[in-house]
This record gives structure tokens, C-alpha cells and sequence, in this order.
């Protein structure tokens, strides 16, 4: 090809990526990108760690699939000259604009409010008392309700559907801006009540203040989702009353690309912890959690342990919950014992294995912090018993259980 040849096909190529388009183009190269890293890393450290998927893991890729559709059709539409003013494209490249437009529209409800559903599902899986699940699943029936009527209403927004993308069809069509305004106001309505449900339970778990802060930080990444919601609202007057749908629709169209592709990352976010925490461990330190009475629990959380946190009846299970913090789990018991029952304690029984044979080490020191206080004729000990093996033991612990009974005394 001849150097002017090349030149006049460059510079054909440079006016179909118009200007206009180009921040478009930027935001669904590059946030899609971080988005789908952050899925594929909650996905592979679910199955690492985890061994197994939940719901809210399923649907969660199904919404980063819908997102990378949502993504791609505006890409197709620059390709044919969206930015520009219709008037200036040919009729083919016309109708391909106005459909990718059409079809973006689809793929933005489906990936917004199935990752609403992932977020939801996540909730219901960790938090097991029964008003928060209650509660969880009127919001899962509300948003997949809503999500089935919107859907719906955009397929048909104009009937005959061809309409929708080639306005020389007649027929009739809803108002776009009522359409959009409304979609836009129920959106985040419910990621509002998505944001605040966990909070008050967090709020009365018994845990140090730190910590329960450190939660709710988690759980509160969702503001940054709604604070888009309500951007791109802003922006919606103006693109559902422009006349021409392919330059007066740019900036809703980016602001919904960037909610959108925000909402897989946060709900992503928390799961980049556990590799980063193994990369860095000291800039993630452990989480400990204490209880009360005679029995002491320090932890610091995997996903591969199962452990439950009781307050008030209501329980938690803190593997799930704190499945993205990484860490390892140690546990402390505390208990009191006099000097014959040590001699008891330590002395080797029948089927019990050494590291030498069975791979497990049982070993029992004693503090002897003498307190002088006479039980059953002996001076009370603090013994701390620690069992370590090659891999990390699947235990479940509840953080409030009842003092730890001595061994029987030798008779």
C-alpha cells in the first residue's frame, strides 16, 4: 500500500475514533480490565481456599460477563461513528450506533443488578440470624422483581422493537427520560438499602472497636456506588431529551459505564486482602477476637476455618464474614489445674501421635503464675496447650462457650 494510501486510511480510522468518543473508549478499556482481575482473584481464592463457589460467587461472574458485553457494544458503536451527530453518518452506521445504544442499555441493567444480587447473596450466606435473612430476602425478591420489570420495559421500550434503533419505523416509543430518571432513582434506593442493611448487625457484634470499624469499612465500599448512581442521575435530563442519541448521550453513557464497572469493584475489593496478605503480611496485621469468662479465643481468620460468633442468640459465622481478610488461626485456651493433674495432662495415652509417627506435635507448657489460691488441695496453674500440625485443622470454635473442664484426676 502506498504511503498516502496508508495515510488517508489512518486518518479515516482517526475521524471514526472522533474526539468526543475518546474518554468513552478510555473508561471501557481500562475499567472492565480492573474489574475483571479483581472477579478472577475472588473466584481463584474462593476455590483455593474455600474449595467451593457460592451463589453470590455465581452471580457475580455472571454480572462481570454482562459488564464485558456492556463494555464492548459501545466500543462497536465508536467503531461506526457514536459521538458524532447522526446527520453525519450514513444510514447503515445509523442504525448500528442506535442499536449498540439500544444494547447497552440491556447489558448495563443486567450487570448492575446482578451484581446487586451477588451483594445480596453474600449477605445471606454470612449472616445466619433469622431477621437479617428475612430482611435480605424481601430486598432479593424487590431487586429481582425490579430487575425483570426494567429489563423487560427496555426490550419493549418501543414497539415495534426495531424502532428502538431505526426511527424511520413507525410505531411508538416511552419516554426515554421518564424511563431513565425512574430506572435511576430505583437504582439507588436500593443500593442505599443494599449499603445500610449489615450495618446494624455488625454494630452488636462483640468485637473490639478497631475491628468492628474495620467491618464496616468493608461492607460500607458500596457509598462509592451510590455516589456514581447519583452522578449519573445528574446527567440524565440532558441526554434523555438531546434530540440526536449519538452525540447528546455521551456523558450519560460514560458516567453509566463507570457506576456500573465501580460496582463489580467493590464488590470484588474485599477479596484482594487475602493475596495481598500474603504478599505483605505485615501490612495487614491479624485480627484477634476475645471472650469472656474462664475461656479465652485469639483469631486471626481463613476462609478454610469455620468458626461462630454468638451474641444475643444471634450468630455469625466469621470464616464467611471475614472470608477476604487472610490470615492464619491460632487458638489459646486457658484453663486451671493442679500439679497432679498436669502430671496427668502431660503423660502419654494410648493413640495419641507424636511428630514422629503420626505428624501431629501435642505439646503443654506451664506459666506457674501462682495465685495461692487452694482447689481440691492443689496450687491452680495457667496452662496454655497449643496442638500444631502440617496443615491448618478445620475447627469450630464458638468465641462463647462454657469454662474448659479439667482432666480427671488419676485415682
Amino acid at each position: 500500500m502506498a504511503p498516502s494510501s496508508a495515510l488517508q486510511a489512518l486518518a479515516t480510522r482517526v475521524e471514526v475514533f472522533n474526539p468526543a468518543a475518546r474518554d468513552i473508549v478510555i473508561v471501557e478499556l481500562l475499567m472492565p480490565s480492573v474489574a475483571l482481575l479483581l472477579v478472577i482473584n475472588r473466584v481463584s481464592f474462593r476455590l483455593w481456599l474455600a474449595k467451593y463457589l457460592g451463589w453470590d460467587d455465581y452471580t457475580i461472574v455472571a454480572s462481570m460477563i454482562a459488564g464485558i458485553a456492556m463494555n464492548c457494544f459501545p466500543l462497536i458503536g465508536v467503531h461506526h461513528g457514536y459521538g458524532k451527530p447522526l446527520a453525519e453518518l450514513s444510514k447503515a452506521d445509523g442504525i448500528m450506533v442506535m442499536k449498540m445504544f439500544w444494547a447497552v442499555q440491556i447489558a448495563y441493567k443486567c450487570s448492575l443488578n446482578l451484581c446487586k444480587i451477588s451483594i445480596l447473596l453474600l449477605y445471606r450466606r454470612i449472616f445466619v440470624t433469622r431477621k437479617f435473612r428475612i430482611a435480605v430476602d424481601i430486598s432479593l425478591t424487590v431487586v429481582t422483581v425490579y430487575f425483570i420489570i426494567t429489563l423487560l420495559t427496555n426490550i419493549a421500550e418501543c414497539r415495534p422493537i426495531a424502532k428502538n434503533f431505526d426511527h424511520s419505523v413507525p410505531g411508538k416509543c416511552l419516554s426515554l427520560t421518564a424511563h431513565w430518571l425512574a430506572n435511576a432513582i430505583a437504582t439507588s434506593l436500593t443500593d442505599i438499602v443494599t449499603l445500610i442493611l449489615p450495618m446494624p448487625v455488625i454494630h452488636r457484634l462483640r468485637l473490639p472497636t478497631r475491628q468492628k470499624l474495620g467491618l464496616i469499612g468493608i461492607f460500607a465500599l458500596g457509598i462509592f456506588a451510590c455516589t456514581l448512581s447519583i452522578i449519573r442521575m445528574t446527567t440524565i435530563p440532558g441526554g434523555g431529551k438531546a434530540s440526536d442519541k449519538s452525540s447528546g448521550t455521551r456523558v450519560t453513557l460514560k458516567w453509566a459505564m463507570v457506576e456500573c464497572n465501580t460496582s463489580i469493584i467493590c464488590a470484588c475489593l474485599p477479596m484482594l486482602r487475602t493475596p495481598l496478605s500474603m504478599l505483605f503480611p505485615n501490612l495487614f496485621p491479624s485480627f484477634n477476637y476475645g471472650g469472656g469468662g474462664s475461656f479465652s479465643h485469639q483469631s486471626s481468620l481463613t476462609a478454610a476455618d469455620t468458626a461462630e460468633i454468638s451474641q444475643n442468640n444471634q450468630r455469625i459465622h466469621e470464616d464467611e464474614l471475614l472470608n477476604s481478610l487472610g490470615g492464619t488461626k491460632t487458638t489459646t485456651v486457658q484453663v486451671s489445674i493442679s500439679p497432679k493433674d498436669e502430671e496427668d495432662l502431660c503423660a502419654p495415652r494410648e493413640g495419641e501421635m507424636d511428630s514422629e509417627k503420626g505428624g501431629m506435635r501435642v505439646s503443654v507448657s506451664s506459666n506457674q503464675n501462682h495465685n495461692h489460691t487452694q482447689k481440691g488441695g492443689g496450687i491452680q496453674y495457667t496452662t496454655i496447650s497449643t496442638i500444631s500440625c502440617p496443615k491448618n485443622p478445620t475447627v469450630a470454635v464458638p468465641l462463647s462457650s462454657p469454662p474448659a473442664t479439667p482432666p480427671p484426676r488419676r485415682v
